[in-house]
């Protein structure tokens, strides 16, 4: 009988860690779903290329299997947050609703990520309410704490310690635009990971690329730079944006590298 019950106890033992064990396999390999937003071109040509990033994201995606990927127009419908592990905004948004920011928040408290570029960081009505649930946003207010932008190619340097950037050569270097004097939000955890000197020889380092951590849970990725499309399509900065995608959805940075190739 004694026997009997130290077997029952083993296998009960082993049963639950077996159970464990698939629970957290099972996880890990779920489908994830990526949304991408676009909305009309407001830019002159070659520039701000919205749905020519989403379209190009999302054909890319086809090459792996435990990837969905949407494309939605504007900013997401609450069906569209329903599944979505992450989002992904480059576009324009002048001013974000209430339900429109708890959408947000819903996503966010429930661990879900975003990653958002360029003109994403742009939202002229609503721009702090957007700073704090994304680090950094450009800001629309009146005088000195008013954001700025303009052409730059001064080098960014990088904290390459962080998992999207290692192995980069430091510091990298785009002919591109850059906002900067941007509004701090005061949630979550903010790290940079790429400071830059302004185009018109302003004192300081501002932040060209960062995460926002909330709750240790939601993952947020941010990029300044993106304003002409060849430096988007570009394989470097292509590299930086699969990288950060796979940080937010906490798979290995290099799962995705693959895609690079992928026209």
């Amino acid at each position: 009988m004694k026997a009997f019950k130290h077997f029952f106890i083993i296998f009960s033992f082993l049963f639950l860690v077996n159970s464990i064990t698939f629970a957290e396999s099972s996880q890990s390999s779920k489908i994830k779903t990526v949304v991408f937003c676009w909305s009309p071109n407001d830019h002159p040509l070659l520039t701000h290329g919205y749905k020519q990033f989403s379209d190009r994201m999302t054909e890319k995606f086809k090459a792996i299997e435990d990837i969905n990927t949407k494309s939605v127009k504007g900013f997401p419908q609450a069906e569209d947050w329903k599944d979505a592990d992450l989002v992904v905004f480059f576009l324009t948004i002048n001013l974000m609703s209430k339900d429109e920011l708890d959408l947000l928040d819903k996503h966010i408290a429930d661990g879900k990520s975003l990653l958002v570029m360029h003109q994403g960081l742009v939202s002229r009505k609503s721009y702090n309410e957007w700073a704090e649930r994304i680090g950094f946003a450009f800001s629309w207010a009146k005088g000195k704490e008013r954001s700025k932008w303009g052409a730059f190619n001064n080098p960014i340097t990088l904290k390459t310690e962080h998992e999207i950037f290692k192995g980069f050569s430091n510091p990298v270097t785009f002919n591109d635009e850059l906002y900067w004097n941007l509004k701090k939000g005061s949630k979550g955890k903010i790290s940079v990971l790429g400071t830059t000197k302004a185009p018109k020889g302003e004192k300081g380092d501002w932040p060209a690329f960062w995460t926002v951590e909330h709750d240790k849970k939601s993952r947020i990725f941010c990029a300044v730079p993106g304003h002409f499309d060849k430096v988007r399509n570009s394989k470097l900065f292509e590299k930086i944006t699969l990288r950060g995608m796979a940080w937010c959805l906490s798979k290995p940075t290099e799962s995705f590298e693959k895609l690079l190739d992928k026209k």
